[in-house]
């Protein structure tokens, strides 16, 4: 694991960490319940995402159509998140944050990747 996908797993670990505390009560009433929990969560998704660099170098189209297809999932779900305010929609959205970061980690230890 290089440096880039270590720095995006620390941003993953600390949505699971705003998961969890935004969990309790004390957490979702500072973090303004799912919904804000969800907003903070899929900007440390994203943020990850950009951290890690992998779109910076070219890959096979095929190896990317599914992880491409579940991160719209991922987008979709926050959505329904962000609006229905879902405690089980936002588990699902950490799950998927957790399973697109794992893909990524796995490709690019996998292939020649700087």
């Amino acid at each position: 694991m290089n440096r880039r996908d270590s720095a995006a797993g620390v941003l993953v670990a600390a949505a699971v960490v705003v998961w969890v505390f935004g969990s309790t009560p004390a957490g979702a009433e500072l973090l303004a319940g799912v919904r804000g929990t969800a907003l903070l969560v899929t900007a440390l998704a994203a943020a990850a995402a950009l951290v890690s660099g992998a779109w910076r170098e070219p890959a096979d189209p095929v190896a990317l159509r599914a992880p491409a297809a579940l991160g719209l999932v991922a987008v979709l779900v926050a959505i329904v998140t962000v609006l229905t305010a879902s405690a089980t929609a936002l588990a699902v959205l950490v799950l998927l944050v957790l399973a697109l970061w794992a893909l990524a980690t796995l490709r690019h230890a996998t292939t020649r990747w700087r």
